[in-house]
């Protein structure tokens, strides 16, 4: 155990630069001998959720496994993990799918995405339900009805004789855990999901059309429309009976949306000749279902003329959708109240979401507003360390990702907080901070600059006592405040809070307050041109994510987004495009030259890329590696690949094909430090700069297979450009 906890101890100093390889290792070692530990755990939320988007799917599944086993409950782990599982499920194993996702259900836990995850889920159960093996789909069924999502569609293959021949047939056959979850799964879907008839039930595409009611493949929603008369409420009220109640719960458990139509038949007059001409009319222009009904089921055929209603009056409003509120504003709509918006467009990015649209305190825009569950006035839990209390700020029908585009789309955007304190430290000694949307801590407070390690009186220069940061860092005994705005659009909104030194109850004592999101304007449209160097030119100075087209629209390669740096030289901008292979990686044991490789993902393609090099005066790429008891360049042992598929003998700051690093070009003996191939830790780093072979397309070394003697890791750099070719500009 001694050298478990010494492990433990170790790694929380080197998670930030394991490779995956090594990271599963470690969890690996952990799970087996049982051991968890706080400080390992923090630094696991400090570095996994900025890098889930990128790391191999079996580190993220054993990431998540440790959290079961150990029972760490880690809302920024598991957001994160949700959000890309989204994205990237389609390329996991069944076991992988299965390692991510049972947690949530051992855990109960609910990400904030739960609606976007969980239909994943189901479209990869139902796209590869025989490839999952029989045990592990019970298991990460069993674990979805723990959390309320429960497989409707699934559970007649469940209980199939050929499905549960396979559970009997593999491992120990159908033993007490298995029998157990079989009982519990059907008594589960038993007692909360009880057959109820709809009065209507709308099915749609993923695309939000209408599908006909014979359909029952590619259904991505389901629409509940309860036709509801008089008979389903009290007699003297429109309060709902129990039983109706309870149906409409029991559906949306079942994972409807409900839509309540009151019908008083009084109001309508239904004859017979209006059937039949509804009947004669182009049936086109209806939907399928509202003929159906109309001729299979006359009683209730005044049901299916208010869908047909209902139906005219959603289709208007698919058009009406926009980007924000203050689009619906300059549409029209001037009341205050609650709308669906699309911030990046119909047809692009992130699902529509509900906001609350303040159409009143601005007489020319709207105001989007986003609340969470925290907008209270929430007292600090009694605790010593600093950032020892923590509160997850969850929104209300938005993932973060969601409002991620809303604050990128949008002109401005704005969150009020507020700290109340007696007797406390706060950001002098980062004894408190706050998470970003992307989970960074960000040290600053309402009124200032992002990280500048102040609150508003601190950048105003007017804090009690004559302190240079807070109120609140004056750790005496009067009652003080920090309050402000938060209006960096590019870390909103908060995700979560910490704060410290509020144990010696009552002497120490805080309060604190977080606003709801509020976001107004939309950004100013923003030219496609060919790099980051020809948008500083047209006046953009602000750095952050931009389309380019390197070779022009409608020209050979597509438009793709880069980062910009404008800001790192003051005459030009820097284009820089980001990999999935950044981190210091360890070189996997193999001993022939070239035998290990790793291919580079960029977040665009190699033409596109190419493009890019071209019409940039200069571009460049940072390459290490970091060897002991190796052979490189010198020998054949290792390269790199250029962007199209040339073998590159050469490494950072020498020469094209000169079989020489940088330490080569300027000094006697060996071309490269890592052809020393002795026991001594040694370097060779620098820039690639013949910008026709960039980017590097992989790398390739050898001679490691005799760990832990011979061990390399190797780094690979974002491709940064700037300038414009044949121009000094």
């Amino acid at each position: 155990m001694p050298l478990v906890l010494s492990l433990c101890k170790h790694s929380v100093k080197k998670v930030a630069d394991f490779s995956d390889d090594e990271l599963v290792q470690v969890l690996g070692a952990l799970i087996h001998f049982g051991q968890s530990d706080s400080y390992f755990t923090e630094a696991l939320e400090r570095h996994i959720p900025k890098k889930v988007f990128t790391m191999h799917p079996e580190a993220v599944s054993k990431v998540m496994q440790y959290c079961s086993q150990r029972r760490i409950l880690s809302p920024p782990i598991f957001d994160t993990v949700a959000e890309s599982f989204v994205y990237k499920a389609d390329t996991f194993s069944t076991s992988q799918i299965a390692r991510q996702i049972m947690p949530f259900g051992k855990l109960n836990y609910l990400p904030p995405n739960a609606g976007e995850l969980f239909r994943k889920v189901e479209g990869v159960l139902r796209d590869r339900f025989s490839q999952f093996q029989p045990r592990t789909l019970l298991n990460l069924l069993h674990a979805c009805t723990l959390i309320e999502r429960f497989p409707v569609n699934f559970l007649a293959k469940v209980f199939s004789p050929y499905f549960l021949q396979q559970v009997e047939a593999q491992g120990t056959g159908l033993d007490r855990t298995v029998l157990a979850q079989l009982t519990q799964l059907f008594m589960t879907m038993k007692l909360e999901c009880p057959f109820y008839e709809v009065d209507v039930e709308i099915k749609l595409d993923e695309e939000g059309y209408v599908l006909p009611a014979t359909y029952h493949d590619e259904v991505y929603q389901r629409i509940a429309v309860c036709i509801d008369g008089q008979n389903r409420f009290c007699s003297n009220s429109q309060n709902l009976l129990g039983k109706e109640a309870i149906k409409q719960r029991h559906l949306k458990l079942l994972g409807y949306e409900i839509v309540q139509i009151l019908f008083n038949p009084l109001d309508y007059d239904f004859g017979v000749d209006r059937i039949d001409y509804l009947e004669e009319t182009d049936q086109t222009v209806v939907p399928e279902f509202v003929f159906l009904t109309l001729i299979m089921d006359k009683d209730r055929c005044q049901n299916s003329l208010l869908l047909q209603y209902l139906y005219y009056v959603d289709t208007s409003c698919k058009d009406t959708v926009l980007k924000s509120c203050s689009s619906l504003k300059n549409a029209g709509v001037v009341e205050s109240g609650v709308y669906l918006i699309d911030p990046d467009g119909e047809e692009f990015g992130v699902d529509p979401f509900s906001v609350h649209c303040d159409m009143d305190s601005y007489p020319e825009v709207g105001i989007t507003v986003v609340g969470h569950n925290s907008e209270d006035r929430l007292r600090i839990s009694p605790c010593e360390d600093a950032g020892c209390y923590s509160r997850q700020i969850v929104y209300k029908q938005a993932s973060l990702h969601q409002l991620r585009v809303l604050t990128e789309t949008s002109e401005t955007c704005e969150q009020f907080v507020k700290l109340e304190c007696r007797h406390i430290r706060f950001l002098r000694e980062n004894w408190g901070w706050w998470i970003s949307r992307d989970g960074q801590k960000v040290q600053s407070w309402g009124g200032s600059s992002t990280n500048s390690g102040k609150c508003g009186c601190g950048e105003r220069g007017d804090c009690d006592l004559g302190l240079s940061t807070c109120n609140c860092d004056a750790n005496d005994e009067v009652w003080r405040s920090d309050e402000g705005y938060l209006t960096d659009k590019s870390v909103l909104p908060v995700r979560e809070v910490r704060f410290g030194d509020t144990r010696d109850v009552p002497v120490e004592m805080a309060f604190y307050s977080i606003g709801k999101l509020q976001c107004k304007g939309e950004k100013t449209t923003i030219p496609v041109l060919e790099s980051c160097a020809a948008l500083k030119v047209a006046g953009f100075t602000k750095s952050g994510r931009y389309v380019i087209d390197p070779d022009g629209a409608g020209k050979g390669v597509s438009q793709f987004e880069v980062s910009c740096d404008m800001i790192s030289d003051p005459v030009t901008g820097i284009t820089l495009v980001s990999h999935d292979s950044e981190t210091r990686m360890r070189v996997a044991p193999c001993e022939s030259p070239g035998c290990y490789g790793r291919e580079l993902n960029y977040e665009a393609s190699l033409t596109q890329l190419n493009a890019l090099t071209k019409v940039s005066r200069c571009c460049e790429q940072f390459v290490k590696l970091d060897c002991r008891h190796i052979r490189f360049l010198q020998s054949g042992w290792g390269w790199w690949v250029s962007w199209d598929g040339h073998k590159m003998l050469d490494w950072g700051g020498a020469e094209v094909n000169s079989s020489s690093c940088a330490c080569g070009m300027t000094g006697p003996g060996r071309l490269c430090n890592c052809d020393s191939n002795d026991v001594i830790w040694r370097t060779d780093e620098g820039y690639l700069r013949h910008k026709s072979s960039l980017p590097v397309k992989a790398v390739h070394f050898g001679d490691t297979q005799d760990a832990p003697l011979e061990m390399a890791f190797h780094t690979v750099g974002k491709l940064t450009c700037k300038g414009r070719a044949m121009s000094d500009k």
